[in-house]
């Protein structure tokens, strides 16, 4: 947040904000780097959960915390808040997705409460190693996904934006929905890793691998032969459709993804996680990279490309 902070004129001079709108453009950088820092601290309450068995509060809080800010953006919107209205539906969305967790730990059937001197030092080393990669990777994925975006506003302009979103749309939410589906059985193979039951884990992880992977075939296929239809329904504007090539290419990016996280839950079940923290770095400049060499002569097509071909090697 500090390096974003004293970056605040750079990152408006990269994007070229026009002037007249450099102050709006400034508070909105400065309030959504705050509201960013505050979801640190607070995140805590995840793995409370997730060590309950009872992740499901979180996973209920978030969707209920997107419906609150989509809601308190078009409200913000119609009191005249202009691009504002991010920065206030954020807030309001990052309330109600971290308040309710905690909540749910406050009324909750377990009662504890922490006490440094019951840390083992001796396993702190242990624990920040693994910490400190889970870290790099998620560092890692958020600047992949969001390199997207950053990459088309500088090389193809706003209007790109607008198009990509509108044609990836249900591509990403479909990809967002199996790695959810996927996730909520790490759990239960935590539990068998622990006990030594490889066995049932090998069987169960493979199964739902080749479930998951069988969906995102469906989901593709699907995307391939609907999403025309639903860009031009949800956004009743026809010239935000891109091509049946994008929808290709979103298609191979689904599978890809899909097959890449289902994967990546391997390693970090055994706590092998340098070498994953490394392959998620050279991931992501790979990413970044190649969306940068095709973007100006593909267009929006490729800036997916770029990533499938990125992507790789994980």
């Amino acid at each position: 947040s500090l390096a974003g902070w004293f970056s605040t004129d750079w990152v408006l001079h990269w994007f070229s904000i026009p002037e007249p709108l450099r102050p709006e453009a400034h508070s909105l950088w400065l309030w959504m780097l705050t509201l960013n820092a505050l979801t640190f601290p607070l995140r805590i309450s995840g793995g409370i959960l997730y060590a309950q068995n009872r992740i499901y509060w979180t996973l209920l809080s978030s969707t209920a915390g997107s419906w609150v800010g989509l809601l308190g953006f078009f409200l913000f919107l119609k009191a005249g808040a202009s691009s504002l209205a991010y920065a206030y539906s954020a807030g309001l969305a990052m309330l109600v997705s971290y308040v309710l967790p905690w909540l749910a730990i406050y009324w909750g059937p377990h009662r504890f409460k922490i006490s440094l001197g019951d840390i083992r030092w001796n396993d702190v080393k242990q624990l920040f190693n693994f910490s400190s990669g889970i870290f790099i990777i998620v560092i890692a994925v958020q600047v992949i996904f969001f390199s997207q975006t950053l990459v088309i506003t500088k090389l193809l302009g706003l209007s790109a934006v607008t198009l990509f979103m509108a044609s990836s749309k249900a591509g990403t939410y479909g990809l967002q929905i199996l790695w959810r589906t996927f996730d909520s059985l790490a759990p239960r193979w935590q539990q068998f890793y622990v006990a030594g039951d490889h066995a049932h884990l090998a069987a169960s992880f493979q199964r739902y691998t080749g479930l998951v992977t069988s969906l995102a075939l469906l989901g593709g296929t699907f995307v391939i032969v609907l999403n025309h239809p639903f860009v031009n329904l949800w956004t009743k504007k026809p010239e935000l459709y891109d091509s049946i090539g994008f929808d290709a290419l979103l298609a191979l990016y689904i599978l890809q993804h899909a097959w890449n996280h289902c994967l990546g839950f391997c390693p970090i079940l055994a706590k092998k996680i340098r070498m994953v923290g490394c392959i998620a770095v050279l991931d992501m400049l790979l990413n970044i990279a190649m969306c940068v060499a095709l973007a100006p002569k593909m267009g929006i097509k490729g800036v997916l490309a770029g990533s499938i071909i990125g992507s790789l090697v994980s």
